[in-house]
């Protein structure tokens, strides 16, 4: 029979320290790869990669950088998703205008975002960019997992509040919300990391002033790897932020 100590000792690790060794381990060979490759102004390692990230962050351009470039794309963010449910309405409400939509964000989604970036790019120029593919990146998500969601509301519930004579307000606060919600957290969640990625990328593709992705663009034309890398790290750390935000504010929405 097994004693307290002896359970004590076969407990897990805590998922913090696991993520702590996890990440640890990756540095490690991140490090150990730009040392056998040697050419750190094109692969620099973890240490000069973070000693340059931690020399731009107390720069006043950086955080400026940084935060017009999370304005651009919070904004598309958004945008994104009102247009995304305003089309999904649009198809519940009007079934004949299902197809055209849906072609339209079929197109959209498949789409590579580069060309999407380019084609744009020569519409609405750079500056506005970013907001525009941030947009166009998130509506097609919204759009279907609004569109599968009201699909996969229990017809005989639907039923029950036609037969008591539920009005539409108490319907969809009822009924439509709690399942719909739960289709659209996820989306929201994909949505951000999506729309970050590809408006930094169209910042670096269309060169758009103070913003990340220029001076990502910059440091790659400079063979500043260690700066390239630096502004790479930013970026990721950011979108960690945003993702863990929106989960943390999609917990609060499923609990309502």
């Amino acid at each position: 029979m097994k004693t307290k100590d002896t359970l004590t000792k076969c407990r897990p690790l805590p998922r913090f320290l696991i993520v702590l060794v996890s990440i640890f381990f990756w540095l490690v060979l991140w490090e150990i790869s730009s040392r056998l490759i040697g050419i750190e102004f094109i692969f620099p390692g973890a240490i000069r990669t973070f000693k340059t990230f931690f020399s731009l962050v107390i720069k006043p351009h950086f955080i400026t950088t940084v935060l017009l470039s999370i304005f651009r794309i919070i904004i598309g963010l958004v945008l994104g998703i009102l247009f995304g449910a305003f089309a999904a309405i649009i198809c519940i409400a009007i079934p004949a205008l299902n197809t055209f939509i849906s072609i339209g964000m079929t197109v959209v989604r498949s789409t590579p975002v580069a060309s999407i970036v380019m084609i744009m790019w020569i519409i609405i120029g750079s500056a506005n960019l970013p907001v525009m593919i941030a947009l166009l990146m998130v509506s097609p998500i919204i759009w279907q997992n609004l569109i599968d969601g009201y699909k996969n509301i229990d017809k005989s519930l639907y039923e029950v509040t036609e037969v008591f004579g539920f009005s539409r307000k108490k319907r969809f606060r009822l009924l439509i919300l709690p399942t719909v919600k739960h289709y659209f957290i996820p989306a929201a969640l994909t949505s951000v990391g999506l729309a970050w990625k590809s408006g930094v990328a169209a910042e670096i593709i269309a060169y758009t002033k103070n913003s990340i992705g220029q001076s990502i663009y910059d440091a790659k034309t400079f063979f500043e790897g260690d700066v390239m890398f630096a502004w790479t790290l930013a970026v990721i750390l950011i979108s960690v932020l945003f993702e863990n935000a929106v989960k943390a504010i999609s917990r609060r929405v499923v609990k309502l």
